[in-house]
């Protein structure tokens, strides 16, 4: 959400605030307490769409690094393993390839420490009969290549959660939009209450207040009052 929605929430957000604060005020008056239902069921609505994109963001990222991690644990284990192989073999070359260590591999982009992994999968494959004895089965190869194919697989997920944000951040606007709607209904209304304290509360909060916070495109309004 840009800086201009937010600031405009904010004030929606302070507007029901003063509302609530003089239900007894207005509550008489039926169009407009439908109004301020909607307002509020609006604003519900906006968080409740917030809440599941960070949800479902920080559960991705999650995922992401228990995936990795587990991947990155069970190579370098099993290619630590199988180094001492190549040590008493005098299989330098083999030794150098599968000298590996976790904040090596942690260290690399996701896709070249995948790359990796499936290198050390590759080396010890031919020469599997061959570990048993420095404890590196053939089950235990296996589950590597399935620990390192669910790494993969979930690599993908924090993108298809960007996808997904930018269509929730699209039903966002359009709440937004709704919020405008019922402001302009409701700021058409409020001479109703004219002299009051309830009115001049009102009419203050709907000044929306440039907060800043961060630059992006579109972030041009301040001080704004929206159109009636």
């Amino acid at each position: 959400m840009i800086t201009k929605d937010e600031n405009f929430v904010r004030m929606a957000q302070s507007v029901d605030r003063v509302v609530e604060k003089n239900q007894v005020v207005w509550s008489h008056v039926n169009s407009f307490s439908n109004n301020v239902t909607s307002l509020q069921e609006l604003l519900k609505a906006l968080s409740d769409n917030k809440q599941t994109t960070q949800q479902k963001s920080t559960g991705a990222t999650l995922d992401k690094l228990r995936a990795e991690d587990i991947a990155i644990n069970s190579g370098v284990n099993l290619a630590q393993r199988a180094s001492v192989y190549a040590l008493d073999n005098n299989n330098m070359q083999l030794y150098n390839q599968l000298n590996v260590h976790k904040t090596e591999l942690k260290a690399m982009h996701d896709n070249n420490c995948i790359a990796q992994l499936k290198n050390i999968a590759a080396l010890l494959s031919p020469i599997i009969g061959d570990l048993n004895n420095y404890g590196v089965t053939a089950t235990e190869l296996q589950q590597m290549k399935s620990d390192t194919n669910a790494y993969e697989t979930i690599l993908n997920l924090p993108r298809q959660v960007i996808v997904e944000r930018k269509s929730n951040n699209q039903v966002s606007k359009e709440i937004i939009a709704q919020i405008r709607f019922v402001l302009m209904k409701m700021d058409k209304q409020i001479n109703i209450f004219a002299d009051s304290q309830f009115e001049k509360e009102y009419e203050n909060a709907r000044i929306i207040i440039d907060l800043g916070g961060r630059f992006e495109e579109d972030d041009d309004d301040s001080n704004e009052v929206l159109d009636e």
